[in-house]
């Protein structure tokens, strides 16, 4: 079990349920609304920005990630709606061990929220799961 504080108000976790102080009315229950477990995972990638006539392409790092998004740190978060391509390395001596080589992840997405920290990308339903041998 967790406190934290949001918004000044204290907020107690339980799996995925919130109990959260509701004002003079005491405590509310809050159902997590994700459909998806979201996993806290480092993952290095790019980003393309799919702009008509701009090519832009950025270094991020996967916050968290779950089967329907995630959030990327990325010095140059773009605006909410922005079209994007990204490809994802997952790098793990377990992986490699068992099968030689590295995973790469490539999936398309729209960008959710966009902040200085970075940004939440929803992927779309195209992705592609492919390894990648040394050699």
């Amino acid at each position: 079990m967790a406190v934290v504080r949001f918004l000044s108000s204290p907020m107690v976790i339980f799996g995925s349920t919130h109990l959260v102080a509701n004002g003079q009315k005491g405590l509310a229950l809050m159902q997590e609304k994700r459909k998806y477990e979201r996993f806290d995972l480092k993952l290095p990638g790019k980003i393309e920005v799919l702009t008509p006539g701009k090519q832009e392409i950025l270094d991020a790092l996967t916050g968290n990630i779950s089967a329907c998004g995630g959030f990327f740190h990325s010095a140059k978060p773009v605006p909410e709606d922005t079209q994007v391509k990204i490809e994802l390395i997952i790098d793990s001596k377990r992986l490699g061990e068992l099968t030689g080589a590295q995973g790469l992840i490539r999936v398309e997405g729209t960008v959710v929220r966009s902040s200085s920290k970075g940004m939440a990308i929803w992927f779309h339903d195209n992705h592609q799961i492919t390894s990648m041998r040394a050699g």
